[in-house]
């Protein structure tokens, strides 16, 4: 690294064809096709590190950051970690945080229900509550236990060996559970966080303006203690998150219309007041310490919409967790000055939610999320981030959709449903590519390969975004025999990076050239369909002597 001395200080900058980026991709092929796959990336995960700290450069950093990053996700499934000796371990001298355990561990086996998984889940929770002193109480592992408890009634168990210790464990919690935590007192509990959610209700109906409010009501609820315990601020938020949908249906059933989504929207603003005044303790880092709090609230709602798409099948009632949603996005927008750079990383993580819940998970729940994902206040601030940085969090959930299309439209048979479904898809795409069509020829390949190839409609749009719309306009007169014979000659020159010397290998948009050639070659082939009506080769076509003077020109 110490070889390469560059004007360039960030990753992002770095042209996609410089040495430093094969380099990369060279040492993450070595890692994936070493002879010993588990200690090959262990030891150079070890060295990068080492590294870490002692590269003065900034480009070096995020280089070595990438490097870890990838190294690491080859270590996503690595069954050495479902350990539960070292587990317990790492949870009883603090450096693994019970909660996060909880959290990550439930949507591991929301998303993966593996059988391996779920035998590790069931055994760790049992040596962790059976343990002398105990790492954890029930409470604080309330969301493992809750998906193993939703996989057991589903049957998802493939092995009869681990569906007996998942069936055992929960049976045995049922009975431990009577004398420690009487039903009685939960639903005490339940109650008392219940009127405090229905007093903030009554603020946010009342008060011209509840943020006022919002300070003296913050302040009693944690002298009460509901928001310094863990177990009773996760608990109170459900209480809340549940109080909200139930508030719904109640409304919509009395033919109370105008009211329905009050519940909702209070809780979406006093979660965005709690993030908007929450901070680290030390001061350090407040924009992570938002962050966390937000992804600890929204896993939550998610367990709570869970809960009632399982429950509740084809009657799933999808237009209060989508009110919740759109309100959230809405309320942080209204703060977004105040946040900071904390505003976009809060929207990754909502966008990390909402990958949570895909349409594959959740398909009663497809419909909202289809709008949720291109909301006017999410998408746009994901594709117009600095650097590109939400591309990759918006190509997910894209990815997602089509993923979930896909068998619907192999079949060509679609039904009310999925007809709707593709026509919204449609409609995003067609979005894409009047406002954002550096997106789509930034990933036409892998949205490309996702897409069956009989849907041609959905190919050609992403195969027919191109960016920089004058030089769009200009090549379109070129290819129609209307351009002027100088446009190849400034259309090399427009190939060219900003601000990079000529000879170089990296001097060119590779990119941009991508996409020029595929939209060349896209609207040659159906000018010359619609001139003659087939689609046969011509020589002379003004988009093959574009194509050949490139070949023939570029260095």
């Amino acid at each position: 690294m110490e070889r390469f001395t560059l004007p360039i200080q960030s990753l992002a900058a770095l042209p996609p064809n410089h040495d430093l980026r094969h380099l990369v991709r060279q040492i993450l092929f070595v890692a994936a096709n070493s002879i010993d796959h588990n200690c090959t990336p262990l030891h150079m995960s070890q060295k990068i590190v080492q590294l870490l700290y002692k590269i003065s450069s900034q480009l070096g950093r995020e280089i070595y950051v990438a490097l870890l990053e990838q190294l690491c996700r080859s270590f996503e499934d690595d069954e050495r970690k479902l350990n539960i000796p070292v587990t317990v371990t790492l949870l009883r001298s603090g450096l693994v945080s019970t909660s996060l355990q909880d959290q990550q561990l439930a949507k591991n086996l929301f998303t993966d229900p593996r059988p391996s998984l779920q035998n590790f889940a069931a055994g760790l929770i049992r040596e962790c509550l059976s343990s002398d002193p105990p790492v954890a109480s029930q409470s604080q592992l309330t969301f493992s236990i809750e998906v193993l408890g939703q996989l057991a009634q589903a049957g998802d168990a493939n092995e009869e060996y681990v569906c007996t210790m998942v069936n055992r464990l929960l049976d045995d919690l049922r009975v431990v559970r009577r004398p420690t935590t009487p039903r009685s007192s939960q639903k005490h509990l339940r109650e008392k966080l219940f009127s405090w959610f229905q007093q903030w209700l009554s603020i946010f109906q009342r008060s011209h303006s509840p943020e006022k409010a919002f300070v003296s009501f913050i302040s009693q609820l944690t002298k009460q203690g509901i928001l310094k315990v863990e177990d009773i601020s996760s608990f109170f938020f459900r209480v809340c998150a549940e109080a909200g949908v139930h508030s719904y249906m109640k409304c919509m059933a009395n033919g109370e219309f105008d009211y329905a989504f009050q519940a909702l929207d209070a809780m979406s603003r006093l979660i965005v007041y709690i993030i908007k005044y929450h901070g680290d303790a030390s001061g350090i880092d407040n924009d992570q310490a938002k962050v966390h709090y937000l992804t600890k609230i929204l896993s939550i709602f998610v367990l709570v919409l869970a809960n009632m798409h399982e429950e509740q099948g084809v009657l799933f009632q999808q237009k209060p967790f989508f009110r919740f949603f759109s309100s959230l996005i809405s309320d942080l927008h209204s703060i977004a000055e105040h946040l900071g750079s904390a505003y976009f990383q809060l929207l990754i993580a909502i966008s990390d939610t909402f990958s949570s819940l895909q349409p594959t998970y959740f398909p009663g729940f497809e419909f909202s999320w289809l709008c949720l994902v291109s909301h006017r206040l999410f998408m746009p601030k994901l594709l117009l981030s600095e650097n590109r940085e939400g591309w990759s969090a918006f190509h997910k959930l894209l990815l997602s959709l089509f993923k979930f299309l896909a068998p619907f439209l192999k079949e060509a048979d679609l039904q009310l449903a999925s007809r709707d479904l593709y026509r919204g898809s449609l409609r995003l795409l067609l979005v894409l590519l009047h406002d954002f069509p550096e997106f789509l020829s930034e990933y036409y390949f892998s949205l490309c390969d996702v897409i069956p190839p009989r849907c041609i409609q959905l190919r050609n749009i992403i195969l027919s975004a191109f960016p920089i719309a004058d030089l769009r306009n200009n090549l379109d007169q070129y290819l129609l025999n209307r351009g002027t014979p100088s446009f190849l000659t400034t259309l090399k020159d427009r190939l060219r990076q900003p601000g990079v010397p000529e000879g170089l290998t990296e001097s060119y948009n590779l990119s941009l050239i991508n996409s020029l050639v595929m939209y060349i070659g896209v609207s040659s082939v159906a000018q010359g369909k619609a001139r003659s009506g087939s689609s046969v080769f011509v020589a002379t076509d003004p988009g093959v002597v574009a194509l050949q003077y490139l070949a023939a020109n570029l260095e």
